[in-house]
This record gives C-alpha cells, sequence and structure tokens, in this order.
C-alpha cells in the first residue's frame, strides 16, 4: 500500500487517503474489523473527507466505523447517532472515586464533585483534577476553572496558547514552534500546557488541539 505514494518523494493527499482506504478494506476482507474515530470536533477537513470516503465505501468493503464526538459536532453522512447523554449517579461516583486517588474516601468531596459535574464525564474529570491538585474551593462553573487557570501560567505557556488560539482549535505543533522567535521557551511553554491538559496532542504528536473550545476562546 505505501508504495503507491511514497516512490515519488512527500505523499499527496490523494494518495494517502487511497492508500489508507486499500489498506482498511484488506483488512476487512480477511476478517471483521470497526474503525474508531475520536474526538471528532477535532478533525480537519481532509480527515472528515476520508471519514466519509470510507463511510460511503463501507457497505462493499465490511468495514464498520465508530465515532465519538461531542454534542452538536456535524457528522458526516451515513452514520446513525447515539446520544449517549450524562452518567448515571452511581457510575459517576465510582469514576471521581477512582480520580481522587488517595482521596477517593473522601464521601463529602465526592458529593460535591458529583452536584457540579453533573454526569459529565470531562467536568467530573476536570473537577477531580482540581481536588486531586489540592484546591480547597471547587470552581462554580469550569470556564471559571479553566481561566483561572490560564491566569496564573507563566509567561512562556501563555504566549504559546495566545498563538495557538490564533491558529485554530486544531494545529500543527511544528508550526507553533516555528512562529515562536525562542525555540526552547515555545518548548517549554508547550510542556506546562500539556501537563495542565489544556492543550492535547495526537497519538504521534504532531497535531495538538485545545482541551475545549471554552479554553480557546477564554
Amino acid at each position: 500500500v505505501l508504495d503507491a505514494f511514497v516512490a515519488s518523494g512527500a505523499p499527496q493527499l490523494g494518495a494517502v487517503s487511497s492508500a489508507l482506504r486499500q489498506l482498511f478494506s484488506g483488512l476487512a476482507g480477511s476478517s471483521p474489523t470497526v474503525l474508531v474515530f475520536e474526538d471528532l470536533q477535532w478533525a480537519d477537513d481532509d480527515a472528515l473527507g476520508l471519514l466519509q470516503r470510507l463511510i460511503h465505501e463501507s457497505p462493499r468493503s465490511g468495514l464498520r466505523i465508530l465515532v465519538t464526538a461531542r454534542p452538536r459536532t456535524k457528522l458526516p453522512g451515513g452514520l446513525n447517532a447515539v446520544d449517549l447523554g450524562p452518567l448515571l449517579t452511581d457510575a459517576s461516583r465510582e469514576m471521581v472515586r477512582d480520580l481522587l486517588g488517595e482521596r477517593g474516601t473522601d464521601e463529602a468531596l465526592i458529593t460535591r464533585i458529583l452536584q457540579r459535574g453533573n454526569g459529565i464525564p470531562r467536568e467530573l474529570v476536570a473537577l477531580s483534577d482540581a481536588a486531586r491538585r489540592g484546591e480547597v474551593d471547587l470552581p462554580e462553573s469550569m470556564e471559571a476553572w479553566y481561566a483561572a487557570r490560564i491566569d496564573t501560567l507563566d509567561i512562556a505557556a501563555r504566549e504559546v496558547l495566545e498563538r495557538a488560539a490564533i491558529l485554530g482549535r486544531t494545529l500543527d505543533q511544528g508550526l507553533l514552534r516555528r512562529l515562536s522567535a525562542d525555540v526552547p521557551r515555545a518548548e517549554e511553554g508547550l510542556r506546562t500546557l500539556f501537563d495542565q491538559r489544556l492543550l492535547v496532542a495526537d497519538d504521534l504528536g504532531a497535531r495538538i488541539a485545545f482541551d475545549r473550545e471554552a479554553t480557546r476562546e477564554i
């Protein structure tokens, strides 16, 4: 499959897309295959185009496609949407207890987190993270909490975050570094933002995205 587009040097997007479709179809032809695309809200137009082609070809190829996305994300045609809704209380409680670690026996703290998290996994994770870090007062809203976290960033991290906000919701990590006059300083800022979970990287580390759109807007 790779020989189709690496022989002539830098691969073209169309060749990459075609090769990937051949690869996935080949896998599906030999055994049941499910492709999972997570966090579709961060996908760019090229990735969405590939996904749409895979969906269109799936009846013939035998591929099964599973996508996860946040509410109000526009999905490609041909997908059946299932709204999972918030977690049930028991599931939320178990999740928060595991996330709190040593503080997982504090039932009063767990109850406060459950009341503010409303069964939304991302909110429960953020609130549990705040409690685990030793923050005494849990935020009244997640927007306020993220704003407070941004206010505590050092200058290097804030500079990187501001550049990233201009570039868009998803961006190339290499481009973000090249836009900085001081690359070591930019890398230091990136490490801080990753540690704070304000930015997240894909599995290959090439592209990064805001943990949530509200962070970019702040």
